[in-house]
């Protein structure tokens, strides 16, 4: 069974903007998940009035899932900057779902 994680962030405005990964984290991701089968895919779908990107993710299994939780990379550097830039430009980060699709 294929594991997806799926969250909503919320902008307070359209002049704030959502947090972009940089390009050695995208490669990272690319690379280590996407090539290698372990990620299957990851997109972004914004609401009507721009203000929600709702975020989902598909893993191979849960085992693959597991190591990109805790991928220093992604674990530390990429979510540490994300959480920072979101909480600087008040964007809430809701889960709407983790678990075996």
């Amino acid at each position: 069974m294929t594991w997806k994680i799926q969250f909503t962030e919320t902008r307070p405005n359209t002049s704030v903007n959502f947090y972009v990964a940089s390009d050695e984290i995208k490669n990272h991701i690319k690379t280590t998940y996407l090539d290698t089968g372990k990620m299957l895919s990851r997109n972004s779908v914004f609401s009507s009035d721009n203000l929600q990107r709702i975020r989902t993710l598909i893993f191979s299994n849960k085992e693959s899932w597991e190591e990109f939780d805790n991928d220093d990379v992604i674990s530390g550097t990429d979510k540490s900057s994300r959480l920072s830039h979101n909480t600087s430009n008040n964007i809430v980060n809701e889960d709407n779902f983790i678990g075996e699709e």
